[in-house]
């Protein structure tokens, strides 16, 4: 149960970054980013091969569906390709039209799962070299070196507007408003910083507009690689929602070394959501097998995810009730202030659990303790030049080390 405890509150955290100078509170300009997943799933009619050939910008042939998938137009937007394989793979891995009509092939259900797509968002502030080397590494990490086969491609341009609808207006609008250069396409070929690309036909026309946003698109083989074929299971580790989380946590992480080592200011995150800014609620119940074996006695994981959840409800009322007294304020003073409440009470929740949990217990009450300086910050607080500085993270040992890494 600690190690779940451990989980939770990590994927609780939210991701901001400060550093301490002469005891004064100096906060990094912080960027969210994408690291979202989504399967590729035939019961709604996708094919991993024509998702190959859309995000390589090349033509691939579809032995499944007995047609030709030609994004080779899309091409100048595709900055690079390449596929990273497991030590020991087949060569007929290297080449993407008979890699993904053999993932295609090893899935036999009507409503299987061929591919997995794993988008990345790129730090503009980082080099084409250096966000290569990161997308790399993570792929390599998460990946390849599990067995599976990661086909990468790098894109530069993100959201497009070709329907000047209100919407699509209102798009355009909110670019300009943020000081975006809106420049044709031969302007920014080489360009790596925000701008807006303008697309014209031949005959002059304005077509559509592109937003500079770089990312790198990992397609991922379900099936690790075993011998000369595929393995004969898929890997179901990767559709659970706790892996995906796990990836937004680790993403950032990765990218913001690289970007602390060229010297840059930046740090992004992949965890803010604009439409989720504070916790919410969850399932207390125990239902199905779980129930079942509960009544024969037998203990279940089902029964501690419920009973976390149960504390995460009480303080998550407690926090409503505290954060009454601002209820005249904006929304992002609200949202801040139950937040604040949030991890206050969860704070005091795991501090009376020492009694069962001693070392665990002392180790997340000084981890919640660190928090309040993030806390203040982000609700305006500033902190004085002689106070004192911020308590230390207590130091990394095996346990927990272990203790911090999600629950796989």
């Amino acid at each position: 149960m600690c190690a779940y405890i451990a989980q939770q509150c990590v994927y609780a955290h939210f991701n901001f970054f400060y550093i301490f100078a002469t005891y004064n509170l100096v906060m990094l300009e912080l960027r969210n980013l994408n690291c979202k997943t989504r399967p590729v799933q035939r019961a709604a009619g996708q094919s991993a091969v024509v998702g190959a050939a859309y995000r390589a910008g090349e033509r691939l042939f579809d032995e499944r569906q007995d047609r030709t998938a030609d994004y080779s137009r899309r091409a100048s937007d595709v900055r690079e390709t390449l596929i990273l394989t497991p030590e020991g793979a087949p060569d007929w891995t290297q080449d993407r039209e008979q890699l993904w009509n053999m993932a295609e092939a090893a899935e036999r259900r009507k409503d299987g799962r061929p591919a997995r797509d794993v988008q990345v968002g790129l730090a503009w502030e980082l080099t084409a070299e250096e966000q290569k080397a990161a997308v790399l590494e993570f792929a390599q990490q998460e990946f390849v070196s599990k067995g599976h086969v990661a086909d990468i491609a790098f894109h530069r341009y993100g959201q497009r507007v070709t329907d000047l609808s209100e919407e699509g207006r209102d798009t355009i609008r909110r670019w300009a408003a943020q000081d975006v250069p809106f420049l044709e396409r031969e302007e920014c070929a080489e360009l790596n910083a925000p701008h807006v690309k303008i697309e014209r036909r031949s005959d002059g026309m304005v077509t559509g507009y592109k937003i500079y946003q770089p990312h790198a698109h990992i397609y991922i083989t379900p099936r690790a690689i075993d011998g000369e074929e595929f393995a004969a299971k898929r890997n179901r580790e990767f559709d659970r929602a706790e892996m995906a989380m796990h990836w937004r946590y680790e993403w950032p992480r990765v990218q913001n070394a690289y970007l602390e080592a060229a010297g840059h200011d930046t740090r992004v995150t992949a965890t803010a959501r604009k439409d989720d800014p504070t916790p919410h609620e969850r399932d207390e119940s125990v239902q199905g097998v779980a129930r079942t074996m509960e009544m024969r006695g037998e203990p279940t994981r089902a029964r501690e995810v419920a009973e976390m959840n149960s504390m995460h409800n009480d303080t998550l009322r407690q926090a409503a009730a505290d954060a009454a007294p601002v209820s005249q304020e904006s929304s992002d003073q609200q949202d801040g202030a139950r937040l604040s409440a949030w991890w206050r009470n969860m704070s005091a929740r795991f501090s009376s659990w020492r009694d069962d949990f001693a070392e665990k217990a002392e180790e997340w009450r000084e981890r919640f303790k660190a928090q309040d300086w993030r806390l203040k910050s982000m609700l305006g607080w500033q902190h004085e030049e002689h106070a004192q500085p911020p308590p230390e993270q207590p130091p990394e040992t095996p346990d927990t080390q272990e203790a911090n890494e999600p629950e796989r």
